[in-house]
């Protein structure tokens, strides 16, 4: 009887060893991401090219986490008036912002036959510095310090994200297909001075192409 016990519990430990053993998967991506400007007095909504890529590390075949990372550029001036910053076109730019997207998303997996469709939810952060931008006269260093200082003002740097992708597995193991996200610029949600709960709230449309296991 001890011997039986004993034996099932092995097996039930060997179960979920094997259920919750993780593996992790690397991916690159490349698409366009949109960032929504409500205020009439600058640029139109910018769209910028990116780039970037992560690892998914799946805890079951349902459940992963996937940190990821998003480069892109983009420019910026500030509004003396409204004491806020907003998206430039270029002949109006005062900062060139470079821009690190740092996503850590919890991924829930389905799989239909060659297909994994996966929807995630987390929360991102936009790490970014502006520098003056080429052309642009030295006498506005001021304004690239406020800049510099409102991206980290009031959680402007957090955003939380959704996303949904969908992944083909090609014959040689290698996987592709498109993601969608959406961010919500929580910064925007507390500061007085934006003109929108939704101002600088993103979405991404990437080509995700994910690389078959080493061997």
């Amino acid at each position: 009887m001890k011997r039986k016990i004993l034996f099932t519990f092995i097996l039930f430990s060997m179960a979920n060893l094997h259920i919750f053993a993780f593996s992790a998967d690397f991916f690159a991506n490349i698409g366009l991401i949109s960032s929504l400007n409500t205020y009439k007095n600058s640029a139109p909504s910018p769209i910028m090219f990116s780039l970037g890529g992560g690892t998914n590390i799946k805890f079951t075949p349902l459940f992963s986490f996937s940190p990821q990372l998003q480069f892109f550029t983009n420019y910026w001036l500030y509004d003396e008036n409204e004491n806020y910053i907003f998206p430039a076109e270029i002949e109006h730019r005062t900062a060139l912002a470079l821009n690190c997207l740092v996503d850590l998303p919890i991924i829930f997996n389905f799989y239909a036959r060659k297909s994994t469709f996966s929807a995630g939810v987390g929360l991102a952060f936009l790490l970014r510095y502006g520098f003056l931008s080429q052309g642009v006269t030295q006498s506005e260093q001021e304004d690239i310090k406020k800049i510099n200082s409102l991206f980290y003002e009031k959680c402007n740097f957090l955003l939380p994200s959704v996303s949904f992708a969908w992944l083909y597995e090609l014959n040689n193991g290698w996987k592709a297909g498109p993601e969608i996200k959406a961010l919500l610029s929580l910064g925007d949600l507390l500061h007085e001075n934006s003109p929108s709960p939704l101002q600088n709230s993103m979405l991404s449309v990437a080509f995700k192409i994910e690389f078959p296991k080493f061997k």
